[in-house]
């Protein structure tokens, strides 16, 4: 049997770092019910932003406002 390491999180727990989630709220390949309640599964300082009108490919479809939340989510 296989044992994890005692310096690498438990399998399915949360990464102890801050965290900048993104989901486009029309993916077709991810519902968004499947992130459903994500937050508070994320260390603290972490961020979930949920963008309405972007799917699958977000940093294709929106480049600019995914590069902006991700360089705000980085400096701040």
């Amino acid at each position: 049997m296989h044992s994890t390491p005692a310096r690498f999180p438990a399998p399915n727990s949360a990464p102890p770092q801050p965290t900048l989630y993104l989901h486009g709220r029309t993916d077709g390949c991810m519902g968004i019910e499947l992130v459903d309640g994500l937050e508070d599964d994320l260390a603290p300082g972490s961020n979930m932003v949920v963008f309405d009108e972007i799917g699958h490919f977000m940093q294709l479809e929106d480049p600019t406002l995914v590069n902006k939340t991700i360089i705000d989510f980085l400096t701040s």
